[in-house]
């Protein structure tokens, strides 16, 4: 192999390498900037798995649907999951496609298991990426804030093209790095 024809092949390398995180980091701020807004409540996470790196781990609180008659979603299906919105403003998934719905918004996600009439779901949609220094502190804020005795804890989630991005967590109405800041020394506190 000529020393031409390797120079070529290793920046052709180097391209792709860069290429594919600059699409995906593209694809997130899209979704970001132009996905509908839609807000989730959520349910708290196992504790010891809560936090890892930079960001909160965050659960939809119902990953469910009513399981739909005479169709079956085997587990591992790819589905389209359709998003609606209840009397308070809260998202909720609706239903399930097995084709891309033409009018509500949907998600893609998988089909765990099916049992007791509700079809479980896998959702891609269970990080929220902050600054490292204040994650611990917003970990433990929403997993106090989701508790069921202390349920205030939810997300906003954007959608398009049935990918979602978390644009933020809520403590109430006020978004976790505001409530971070607002009670960082009862947070640092609780944590000794």
């Amino acid at each position: 192999m000529s020393r031409t024809l390797r120079i070529v092949l290793l920046l052709a390398g180097v391209v792709a390498q860069l290429t594919v995180p600059a699409l995906m980091i593209r694809q997130y701020e899209d979704v970001l900037r132009n996905g509908d807004v839609f807000r989730f409540r959520t349910a708290p996470v196992d504790p010891y798995d809560a936090f890892r790196g930079r960001f909160v781990a965050v659960r939809i609180e119902s990953n469910s649907v009513p399981a739909v008659d005479h169709v079956e979603f085997p587990r591992g299906t790819k589905t389209f999951i359709e998003i609606g919105e209840d009397d308070a403003g809260y998202a909720h998934f609706a239903g399930l496609a097995a084709a891309r719905p033409k009018e509500n918004a949907y998600l893609l996600g998988r089909v765990t298991h099916t049992w007791e009439g509700r079809t479980h779901l896998d959702v891609p949609v269970d990080r929220f990426y902050m600054a490292e220094a204040d994650a611990p502190l917003a970990e433990r804020a929403y997993w106090r804030n989701s508790l069921m005795t202390n349920h205030t804890a939810s997300i906003l989630l954007r959608v398009k093209d049935g990918k979602g991005v978390i644009e933020d967590v809520l403590i109430g109405d006020t978004p976790i790095s505001q409530f971070v800041e607002e009670n960082r020394e009862s947070l640092e506190e609780n944590a000794r």
